[in-house]
This record gives structure tokens, sequence and C-alpha cells, in this order.
């Protein structure tokens, strides 16, 4: 956006983005422990598709 002198609100709607996309600053977490469950999942259930799956891995993990 320097480079062409641009603002951030102009340059986004040249691109066709939200500047919402745009000024998105992705937040940590360890996610680790789901990615497991997910690929265990994904592999027992090979036909079932992704977001059944993922809300598989969000239940709790033991009991009632």
């Amino acid at each position: 956006m320097e480079v062409h002198e641009l603002s951030e609100r102009r340059a986004c709607k040249l691109a066709e983005l939200d500047r919402s996309t745009f000024q998105y600053e992705k937040q940590a977490g360890d996610d680790a422990v789901m990615r497991e469950r997910l690929r265990a999942l994904a592999a027992t259930r090979r036909g079932e598709p992704g977001p059944l799956c993922l809300s598989y891995a969000r239940a709790p993990l033991s009991g009632p």
C-alpha cells in the first residue's frame, strides 16, 4: 500500500477484499489435541463429512 500511496480502505476496495479480512490477526492457541482427535476420527469415519467429524471432536472426551 505504501508503494502505491493508497489508503487501506481504497486498496481493499480495489482488491474486493473486506477490511476485516485484511486486518485479521490469527489468535494464538494450542490445538494439538483437537488436531489429533480430528485425525483419529477421520481415519475411522472415512465417508463422513468434515463438519460432522469436527462436532464429534468437540464433544467431551468422557461419559454422559
